[in-house]
């Protein structure tokens, strides 16, 4: 994933672009997944974060 995309990751609704560069025209998810898991995770006095070795 671009640097963008792992800064935004856990903003809530947000949606990261096909991994092609092509806009997104069915979405499956509402981008509220990774924000709960981060909320849920703090809640217990832990972390969680985004890694990725680049494209694919």
């Amino acid at each position: 994933m671009s640097a963008e995309t792992q800064a935004r990751i856990f903003e809530p609704f947000f949606q990261a672009p096909r991994g092609d560069g092509e806009p997104q025209t069915s979405r499956s998810g509402l981008g509220v997944g990774l924000t709960l898991a981060r909320s849920l995770v703090e809640m217990h006095a832990g972390s969680i974060h985004a890694e990725s070795d680049g494209p694919g």
